[in-house]
């Protein structure tokens, strides 16, 4: 497909969403409205949208749409006056219309062609239903036909667009010419520019990378330190000479030096914040973007199960990064499914204990500090705890004993137990256990918690607390059993050293609790280190309402960290959440803390980071500390010997000296290139045959061809890393 074309379309489906959203709103508004003034002006608006979609798509050669568009203007002819509801039926068709729209915008976008037999039954369906309202009022004011095809059959996925032109030109350039004219036709000046996902990602991650480089440059200013404290020992020992006056003016200029880097990275940081705050305020979306939606959701699912069920919003405004709203995405529309098919009862229903025939869902937002919360309630039936106690029984999850002494706010939260249900009827949205397991997953993964309460015959109440960002995150870091570690420092309720008096109980007391002071490996499986005579450090730290005290090697203090996935092959592990580079080159794991509570004797380890025996020895070189630092703990992990280079030039002094039985190198690297470096190896007597891998964030051709004359031995874009392929390329290169 031509790019500006291809831009073009893109540019249309971004549009059309909107359009979309705003039409459905309008529509299930008036479809409960009472007021004939307010539903005349509902329709004025969604009768505006569809003839603008009609115009644009009729210019973009996407004929089924135009028809669809035109057809709901031709339904609502009827109704636009407000004196009239819609007709049953109307409202439900036009919403599936806009969703096998929003289908085809995108099938097009990526190249799929231009024809949707069912967005045509919908336009018919739509007419049908006009037809059956109104007869006289809703005349098709134009034939449903399609301009004039070409001549000859237009090959799969064209786009051709009518008239044809006067000039041969090129089909990008004549949509272009076309799509301008299209959109000026509005007459509203442009104030917004819309930017790509992709181009704001590769903005975010600058502040992250300046980040790293003022870790680096804050790890620097502590060597010059030590180096300073280091040489003033000596002088202080030392008698005076030359030499001692050479010395002390060495001392003096370490000293100078350490005040300079620290001045540079206090300025760094002043930037990086400024920075990241201009960034967040683009990378931040109003929740609404997620709660509006789930209107029509609510409506469409209702009206299937023959129920009446209306959602309300309050707050919505609050911003959230666009990155949590993702995650929160799946939560809240399981939320609101379960809602109505679990809590709300059917109009008959409600009637029988006195309530409206209408539920209500209701969500709720509330920014607190650094944290928004979002409740989610509903006036149905509630929890049914008798249901969810012989479900446990039932599955396993207790004995009948454990069952009737367990407190109904722990009896509830077994909702979130994964495969649990209570349904009796299985279908496409209950039944089938899953749904509010994926709830505590993603909100858990988005570094949040959820709890539910409820009261039988009076409704749910569900509570999501997430943080702002998923960028960065204040956390507090300290060594266990020779790993680099952290914790989120809004799960951390304490944090100090035990004397060996302490030391010696075997317990602490926190806020009126005894707690057991448990080894790192006691929780997680990794190497036990012991407990030095003097003391150690224990770090408390709380999720769930419960606390966990482990007794680790050594604190490193709280610290602003630049939170990164982790690798493909760590995603098992379930108390990793995620890693941040540290200034010594170093990844720092973060825990769960929450998975940390839940269970002491999990079997999931971090086995695959245990000391194994070193079998090949690997270089990697990237500029990136992130980079190199996720492709070291990798292979690590897999029992390789790794070593990291900056660049080029580093990575082969590495290989000249020492050797290695893998190169894995960024293509894009200062000073030298990986191209250069792969050239080079080739070159050496004894490094001519050594398996290159080269990494590039570009999936070009022009990479590709590159690397290939250099003698690499493979190629690998960061996509392809992302998903794992790294580790399986390494190990078919080398045997095993």
């Amino acid at each position: 497909m031509d790019e500006i074309l291809r831009q073009v379309l893109t540019l249309f489906g971004e549009e059309f969403k909107e359009h979309s959203l705003a039409m459905a709103q309008s529509l299930i508004q008036a479809d409960r409205s009472d007021s004939a003034e307010e539903r005349k002006a509902l329709m004025a608006e969604v009768y505006r949208r569809a003839h603008s979609v009609k115009g644009t798509s009729g210019t973009l050669g996407l004929f089924d749409l135009e028809d669809m568009a035109h057809a709901v203007e031709t339904a609502l002819i009827a109704f636009r006056s407000g004196e009239r509801h819609l007709v049953p039926g109307l409202a439900q068709k036009i919403l599936d219309g806009l969703d096998q729209a929003q289908r085809l915008l995108e099938a097009v976008a990526a190249g799929a062609d231009v024809s949707d037999p069912v967005l045509r039954a919908t336009a018919a369906d739509l007419l049908k239903l006009a037809a059956a309202a109104d007869k006289p009022a809703v005349q098709d004011l134009r034939p449903m036909t399609p301009s004039p095809e070409p001549a000859t059959p237009p090959p799969p996925g064209a786009i051709h667009l009518t008239p044809p032109p006067p000039e041969p030109q090129s089909q990008g350039a004549e949509l272009a010419a076309r799509a301008e004219d299209a959109f000026a036709r509005k007459g509203a000046q442009v104030e917004s520019l819309r930017v790509s996902a992709e181009q704001l990602f590769n903005l975010e991650r600058q502040p992250d990378e300046l980040r790293e480089i003022r870790t680096v440059i804050e790890q620097r200013a502590e060597d010059a330190r030590r180096l300073f404290w280091t040489l003033q020992g000596a002088l202080s020992r030392a008698q005076r000479s030359i030499e001692y006056e050479l010395a002390a003016a060495i001392r003096d200029q370490i000293l100078q030096l350490q005040r300079n880097i620290t001045g540079v990275a206090g300025e760094l940081s002043f930037r990086v914040t400024e920075l990241d705050r201009e960034l967040r305020a683009l990378r931040m979306l109003e929740l609404k973007t997620l709660t509006d939606p789930l209107a029509k959701a609510v409506f469409k699912h209702a009206d299937t199960l023959r129920k009446k069920v209306r959602l309300e919003t309050f707050g919505a405004k609050v911003a959230l990064d666009r990155r949590m709203l993702q995650e929160l995405k799946d939560p809240f529309v399981h939320l609101v499914r379960n809602a109505v098919d679990h809590g709300i009862e059917t109009p008959a229903e409600r009637a029988r204990v006195g309530k409206r025939d209408e539920g209500v869902i209701r969500i709720d937002v509330e920014q607190r500090g650094n944290t928004v919360q979002i409740t989610f309630t509903d006036d149905g039936a509630g929890i049914d705890l008798n249901a969810v106690r012989q479900k446990a029984i039932e599955t396993g999850l207790l004995t009948a004993e454990a069952a009737a002494a367990l407190p109904e706010d722990q009896l509830q939260e077994l909702i979130f137990q994964p495969g649990f249900s209570t349904s009796a009827k299985l279908s496409k949205t209950a039944g089938r256990g899953v749904g509010l397991d994926v709830v505590k997953e993603n909100v858990q993964k988005a570094g949040g918690r959820v709890s539910v309460s409820s009261r039988r015959g009076q409704g749910s109440r569900f509570v999501i607390e997430v943080p702002l960002t998923l960028a960065t995150a204040q956390a507090l870091l300290f060594e266990a059993s020779g790993f680099a570690l952290a914790v989120p420092l809004s799960s951390v309720v304490r944090a100090r050293f035990v004397d060996n008096v302490e030391a010696s109980r075997g317990h602490l007391e926190v806020e009126g609790q005894l707690l057991p002071i448990h080894a790192m490996s006691d929780v997680i499986q990794v190497p036990a280190s012991h407990a030095p005579g003097t003391g150690y450090s224990v770090v408390v730290v709380r999720a769930a309402e419960r606390m966990l005290a482990i007794r680790v090697d050594r604190l490193l203090g709280e610290r602003e960290v630049v939170v990164r996935p982790l690798p493909p092959e760590m995603l098992r592990l379930r108390h990793l959440s995620a890693a941040t580079p540290l200034g010594d080159g170093r990844l720092a794991f973060i825990l769960s803390t929450r998975a940390l509570v839940e269970s002491l004797s999990s079997s999931t380890s971090f086995a695959a980071l245990e000391e194994v025996a070193r079998k090949h020895r690997v270089v990697v070189a990237d500029d990136s500390i992130t980079t190199r630092s996720l492709h070291r703990q990798v292979l690590e992990a897999a029992g390789y010997q790794v070593e990291t280079a900056a660049d080029g030039e580093e990575a082969l002094r590495l290989l000249r000296a020492k050797g290695a039985d893998l190169l894995v190198s960024d293509i894009h690297m200062p000073r030298m290139d990986g191209i250069t470096l792969t050239r080079k190896v080739r070159g050496e007597p004894l490094l001519g045959s050594l398996p290159v891998v080269l990494v590039s964030s570009l999936d070009s051709d022009a990479d590709q061809e590159r690397a290939q004359d250099a003698g690499a031995s493979a190629y690998l874009t960061k996509g392809a890393y992302q998903r794992g392929e790294l580790l399986k390329l390494v190990q078919s290169l080398l045997p095993s």
